[in-house]
């Protein structure tokens, strides 16, 4: 549910970061083991708020994204320009 403090939290970001950038670290989260709950107390740590924390929390997901699939490490331009890219394809942006 997107109430007011994920809401806050979700635009306090978006004056740093893109669309594209917390879609990644959202992705990046998604990626980790840990934070899906393979973890001692088999709890997922997968909230917006925790994601779009602060500019760590943020980055350090995007790398998850970016890097931690095992494929080849792409930048962080290049991770946005794929994104870009797919959300024109998803008919998300014009």
């Amino acid at each position: 549910t997107l109430d007011s403090k994920r809401k806050r939290v979700i635009e306090k970001a978006l004056k740093n970061y893109s669309v594209e950038d917390l879609m990644s670290a959202i992705r990046g989260c998604g990626k980790s083991p840990y934070h899906m709950g393979k973890n001692d107390s088999e709890t997922k740590y997968d909230d917006i708020e925790l994601i779009c924390r602060d500019s760590k929390h943020i980055e350090q997901f995007m790398e998850m994204d970016i890097n931690g699939n095992g494929h080849k490490k792409l930048t962080p331009a290049q991770i946005r320009a794929r994104d870009e890219q797919r959300a024109k394809e998803w008919g998300w942006t014009k």
